[in-house]
């Protein structure tokens, strides 16, 4: 089966309804909309307009379904929440001054969502303030580490966030703070991956890194939770499998 998007620049994202009922396709070209589809009927139910100037870069549902976040291309890099159903935005903010490769919700609640992209990975919540309902966001600090492009990432079920370096090696954040640089040999400082990390999975208590060099490898959850640094940042893990 073919299909294809309406607006006439091509589509930039799409993601699929937690219930597997609807699906978004956010499009590019001057304003693009964002069209929600049942399925599998295909028949057009909800359209987002004005979220971005010229392309979304990405779009996902969040965990529990109702909320949609949308993330702008260049050149204004502006992330918004969605009430889809309503077609209205909650929230909309910047969400860096270069390039953004990606917008999530938390696997585990929809007041919290992560943006990353060129050298940052920034973490958001949607708190209630004086004034109203904010996006407020926290850039990540890399600290002694070598700041990195950063692509891929997954959150733990204790709050803290798992991501991928350029560089090949995996970094555990707490808060916006470094809290292990996992590799392989910490005294050598030997990445997990040659080249760049693109995407982090979370499946049956391991993580699954894909990377530039073609490789997949599981993680144990346990081991990367346990994590703990010292006088440096370098903790060694070993792979549980590689594929």
């Amino acid at each position: 089966m073919t299909f294809h998007g309406k607006d006439r620049d091509g589509v930039g994202s799409i993601s699929v309804h937690p219930n597997r009922q609807h699906f978004a396709v956010a499009e590019k070209g001057e304003f693009p909309n964002i069209y929600i589809y049942e399925y599998p009927s295909l028949k057009l139910y909800r359209i987002l307009q004005r979220g971005t100037e010229n392309r979304y870069a990405h779009c996902e549902f969040s965990v529990g379904g109702d909320k949609l976040v949308s993330l702008g291309g260049a050149p204004d890099y502006t992330i918004t929440v969605w009430d889809w159903i309503a077609e209205r935005v909650i929230l909309k903010a910047k969400a860096y001054s270069q390039d953004v490769y990606r917008a999530s919700f938390s696997p585990y609640t929809d007041d919290i969502l992560f943006t990353s992209g060129f050298t940052h990975i920034k973490f958001w919540k949607m708190a209630q303030t004086f004034t109203g309902l904010k996006l407020q966001g926290e850039i990540a600090k890399f600290g002694a580490l070598e700041m990195s492009n950063v692509s891929g990432y997954h959150e733990l079920p204790d709050g803290k966030v798992l991501s991928g370096t350029e560089q090949g090696n995996l970094i555990l954040w707490e808060g916006n703070l470094v809290k292990a640089h996992l590799v392989l040999d910490a005294e050598n400082k030997t990445p997990l991956h040659n080249g760049m990390i693109e995407v982090i999975l979370f499946e049956d208590d391991q993580f699954i890194s894909a990377g530039h060099d073609g490789m997949i490898k599981w993680w144990s959850l346990a081991e990367i939770d346990a994590a703990e640094s010292d006088e440096i940042l370098e903790v060694a893990i070993a792979p549980v499998k590689t594929a």
